[in-house]
């Protein structure tokens, strides 16, 4: 009688989602993190400091890949968000002096 089977496909089908890791947390030079993604979406970069003002804005970045940032950042606390589609991943980041 017609039946269809529907079937919900995962975005991520068979992969390990977005995942970020600072190489050195706090930082004396600039900050390292390490994006891993099952995808090959574009990804995007935003840093902002403490009170939310937004330091660092990158857009149309290659997956998998370190990103090197912050060596002209001051001392200080730092969130780095790492969105990719759907995906978010937010981190600290400590500035050592």
């Amino acid at each position: 009688n017609g039946n269809t089977t529907l079937r919900a496909t995962p975005l991520n089908e068979g992969g390990i989602g977005l995942s970020i890791r600072a190489l050195s947390n706090p930082a004396n030079g600039f900050f390292n993190v390490q994006v891993g993604t099952s995808s090959t979406e574009k990804l995007s970069l935003k840093v902002t400091d403490m009170q939310g003002k937004l330091i660092e804005n990158r857009q149309n970045i290659s997956a998998n890949q370190s990103l090197i940032f912050g060596n002209s950042y001051r001392p200080g606390i730092y969130f780095v968000e790492i969105i990719q589609g759907a995906e978010r991943k937010q981190m600290k980041l400590v500035k050592a002096n």
